[in-house]
């Protein structure tokens, strides 16, 4: 009789992460892979083959959540998640759950007859876990593409899909990754003057936290604005032209201290937006790392990783009620 596993997976535009518990619903392993779904949508595939033949002599059961059907190459979130649910069809191994935004997982049958349930599903789970918990009323999850307020109740239907939370702030449409600068600041201080920034694709948030060394992009697959990876080198560039300028590295301390201005932006953009969430209440709310919330794991495994999977971890603690 084939052993057991429960595989928790998060398909987002960028990356794809993946965790698989044992029968007991101890962490076994977690995986995380940067595939840019908009530039290959192949690469998916070849992935979920991959991870079918690593567990091939398991019973699997799968429970998947996506984000990625807004992706450009698609014609419309539609045709996005068709081809995301025929591929684990075709590739993937064991029983095939998907997540739906009316909290229910449903086969790979019933998602095709209700593909708008599948649509951007992933922060319900994330709301479910923030309804269950007493630690704290809000998550905020910051990701590389965008940020998603969540709190205790949040109204689920008038929430339903990208353009309504948008319009109601429960999402930012940026991240720590591939957002470009141009996007979100006009006007910057260098060296103890303002100045316009360039308002052209010349350099994303990747760079901010690339120099400031708060993301190691050494595994990951990300180009920046010119199609060149995240270098040291290749960041001090893209952000030098942001204000007009070729990068000097003797002016390397005043770039250095520009990404730490830039980033002090970035956050006041997510506080602000919090403040709003809570009413002005800002200043009265306490913040705790979600890490403080413990979950069964084995030690091999490097905790902080896991919470970078963790709505993926969500996917199976939800649906088997084990949190």
């Amino acid at each position: 009789m084939k052993a057991k596993l429960y595989l928790g997976w998060d398909i987002g535009g960028a990356n794809i992460k993946i965790t698989v518990f044992n029968s007991n619903f101890v962490i076994q392993n977690i995986y995380f892979k940067n595939i840019n779904i908009w530039r290959n949508f192949k690469n998916l595939n070849l992935f979920l083959m991959k991870i079918s033949s690593l567990y091939y002599e398991y019973n699997l059961h799968n429970y998947i959540t996506i984000t990625a059907e807004s992706c450009d190459n698609f014609k419309n979130r539609e045709m996005g998640i068709k081809l995301i649910i025929t591929s684990f069809n075709n590739y993937i191994n064991g029983k095939n759950l998907f997540y739906t935004n009316a909290d229910t997982y449903i086969s790979y049958y019933e998602a095709t007859k209700n593909i708008e349930k599948l649509f951007s599903s992933n922060w319900i789970l994330s709301s479910k876990f923030t309804n269950q918990s007493k630690d704290f009323n809000y998550l905020i999850d910051i990701g590389s593409t965008t940020t998603d307020f969540i709190y205790k109740n949040i109204d689920i239907k008038s929430n339903i899909n990208d353009h309504s939370r948008l319009k109601n702030r429960t999402l930012f449409y940026a991240g720590v990754v591939r957002t470009p600068l141009a996007s979100l600041f006009n006007e910057v201080i260098y060296k103890s003057y303002k100045i316009q920034t360039v308002n052209e694709f010349f350099a994303s948030t990747g760079d901010i936290f690339n120099i400031i060394g708060d993301i190691d992009f050494t595994s990951l697959d990300y180009k920046g604005a010119d199609k060149k990876n995240f270098s040291k080198l290749n960041s001090y560039i893209r952000i030098a032209r942001f204000i007009g300028l070729d990068f000097n590295t003797d002016d390397q301390f005043f770039f250095n201290k520009l990404s730490l201005y830039l980033k002090k932006l970035f956050m006041k953009k997510i506080f602000y937006n919090i403040n709003y969430l809570s009413n002005g209440k800002l200043d009265k709310l306490k913040y705790i790392e979600l890490s403080n919330k413990k979950i069964s794991f084995n030690k091999e495994i490097n905790i902080n990783f896991i919470y970078k999977n963790f709505t993926s971890a969500l996917a199976v603690l939800h649906a088997l009620k084990k949190y």
